[in-house]
């Protein structure tokens, strides 16, 4: 080491060793920014071609499991009399012991039914097992009720600005909204008092389309609906209350079975009413008697004679008119999703969630010209291959549902349910 009148020169040595430390600071931020793009690589590149490579087993054993869906479907609904809840089990249809693989020496593809057990009390629901069918893929079934939600389509400005008045809104702002989007959504020009039509809004903003919402998404181009928004154009938690509470697919009623504590204090709200929480007790059995572990209720005389104070009148059933059929396929990186609805409703449907950023019918997710909502078309679809084929075994349905099928009625609108409409590939 040099040294200049006897002492070592340091000050060159820590140079040194800073140039150094710099460099590996450097190397390790090159590599980092190398990682970072490799995984959006993956991201947004090996995740499709994967997708790609196995679309046609994923596609094939996805309306197998949709068509297996539909017969467990028909079975909880010929067993009970209707399809009430999912209390009675049909959340998870190929979870539940009604549905096997073809290849019953498979041990390893059969459901097992302690994963798909209600919670219970106070304990969160488990989340469902894949069932693994022969071809590979790992599938997952989830049914939810459309009519668990009020229909938009249906309320009329009094119950949307009562809805907003519950929420917190000004009462003057809420008439406002109300009335901005009847505007949006009726099929004249014809302004509401304290609405808004195509004149009044700037040459450069979306207009009225005059017809009913594809997308909740689209209520951030209605105006006086800042409400609902933040400074960025984001759903605030204003917005996500409203869409537990409304649903754009559902057009006919409520089905009291599945409704939250939130709609029906809505549909109180609605009618004048006040709230209470024996309505929602009553209706999910924790109050009042239960037999044969029927919790849910299929009339207003049960509710009340298990003791709730008072209930809606208007928009109230105990079935559901439209569920929800999700079928989600993965293998590896690879995914497939495919939604159905199926029900005994007519009119057509969407599929646009609560957040999206599109009200156009021609956007991601839409369906798919291949799709079908014949159920004999769809019974053909899914018995075109061999390797995943799914069964379903009426053998298999339980003791309790045994003998609640002794008090029911036969359901007079299981000949009008069918698949109303299919969408592959999005959410």
């Amino acid at each position: 080491m040099e040294t200049i009148n006897g002492k070592r020169n340091t000050g060159r040595f820590k140079s040194r060793a800073g140039g150094a430390i710099l460099f590996v600071f450097g190397i390790i931020f090159a590599a980092s920014v190398l990682v970072v793009g490799l995984l959006e690589y993956a991201a947004t590149e090996l995740v499709p071609r994967a997708s790609s490579r196995f679309s046609q087993s994923m596609r094939l054993d996805a309306y197998s499991a949709l068509n297996a869906a539909v017969a467990v479907l028909a079975e909880y609904e010929s067993i009970d009399g209707g399809l009430f809840s999912i209390e009675q089990g049909w959340e998870y249809p190929l979870g539940d012991g009604r549905t096997r693989l073809l290849d019953e020496s498979d041990v390893k593809n059969k459901a097992d039914p302690e994963e798909y057990m209600p919670p219970a009390e106070g304990e969160a629901p488990k989340p469902p097992k894949p069932e693994i069918f022969p071809s590979g893929n790992e599938v997952v079934v989830k049914i939810t009720d459309e009519c668990s939600k009020l229909p938009l389509a249906a309320l009329d400005t009094n119950a949307l600005c009562a809805i907003f008045e519950e929420m917190g809104v000004g009462s003057s702002k809420a008439q406002a909204m109300a009335d901005c989007l009847k505007d949006w959504t009726d099929a004249d020009d014809a302004t509401s008092i304290n609405g808004a039509e195509y004149d009044d809004y700037d040459s450069m903003e979306a207009f009225p389309p005059n017809r009913p919402l594809r997308s909740l998404s689209e209520l951030r181009y209605v105006q006086d609906f800042d409400e609902f928004f933040d400074d960025d154009g984001n759903p605030n938690e204003l917005f996500k209350r409203f869409a537990g509470i409304v649903s754009i697919d559902n057009s006919e009623k409520v089905n009291l079975n599945s409704a939250s504590e939130d709609v029906l204090l809505m549909m109180m709200e609605i009618e004048g009413k006040d709230y209470d929480s024996s309505l929602y007790d009553a209706i999910h059995g924790r109050i009042g008697s239960v037999s044969d572990g029927i919790t849910w209720v299929k009339n207003s005389t049960e509710v009340t004679n298990r003791g709730a104070r008072d209930m809606p009148s208007r928009f109230v059933q105990y079935t559901s008119s439209l569920l929800k059929i999700e079928v989600f396929v993965s293998r590896g990186v690879a995914k497939y999703y495919l939604c159905a609805y199926y029900g005994s409703q007519m009119q057509a449907v969407t599929t646009s969630e609560s957040g999206s950023a599109s009200n156009n019918a021609s956007s991601k997710g839409t369906s798919n010209s291949k799709g079908t909502s014949n159920a004999k078309a769809l019974n053909n679809k899914s018995n075109s291959t061999d390797t995943s084929k799914v069964a379903t075994n009426a053998q298999s349905s339980s003791n309790k549902n045994n003998a609640r099928s002794k008090n029911s009625g036969n359901n007079k609108n299981s000949s009008s349910r069918k698949l109303l409409k299919i969408i592959e590939g999005g959410r």
